[in-house]
């Protein structure tokens, strides 16, 4: 059995800053690059093949680059040391310990006052909240009140408030679809203007 015989790849500068590429690709090399380019249509906006690659090409090499700097969460010397710089900030130790610990405790009431603030109503979903409104939606959810028909665009997605947040919609599954850019302003407008 014999192989096809593919052009050879080739690559010559154009400028003193550009090269041209020359490559083969197949289906579904195409189809995957063709969704890479909606689902970064925001960071990519002309939707260039070159755009595209060189944007795939950064997110690849940050995530498998073994110099990169990773970001832990909660590691317990990061937390320590967080804990241990706040608790000198505020000058306080426990006498006969070399433990710093903060001078003032909250009260119970004053950490209830505090955990009620931090939990105010967010614009902003969710990460997850987020993954399942793509995973629901796929598409623009935008449906033209004469025809019927869905947009279904899948290029420059944003996830929208049906019931605008501010006009006291909330960020939740029920309320959140997504629309493609030229729809949500459209709404955006509709709302703004009346």
């Amino acid at each position: 059995m014999t192989s096809p015989v593919l052009p050879r790849e080739a690559i010559r500068p154009v400028s003193a800053t550009q090269n041209q590429m020359t490559l083969v690709l197949d289906e579904q090399t195409l189809e995957l690059l063709a969704r890479f380019k909606e689902l970064t249509a925001h960071r990519n906006p002309m939707a260039t093949n070159a755009g595209a690659i060189r944007l795939a090409l950064e997110i690849a090499v940050e995530r498998v680059d073994p110099a990169r700097e990773v970001k832990v969460r909660g590691a317990p010397e990061k937390r320590a040391i967080e804990l241990e710089g706040r608790a000198s900030a505020e000058g306080g130790t426990q006498p006969g310990s070399d433990t710093r610990v903060p001078q003032s405790v909250p009260t119970p009431k004053a950490a209830a006052s505090h955990e009620s603030s931090s939990r105010r109503p967010s614009r902003r979903p969710s990460r997850p909240l987020r993954r399942s409104i793509w995973r629901r939606d796929g598409v623009c959810q935008y449906v033209d009140p004469l025809t019927g028909r869905r947009c279904a665009s899948r290029f420059k997605l944003e996830i929208d408030h049906r019931q605008p947040f501010s006009k006291g919609g909330r960020t939740t599954v029920e309320n959140l679809r997504l629309l493609c850019r030229a729809h949500n302003a459209y709404f955006g407008a509709r709302i703004k203007w009346g």
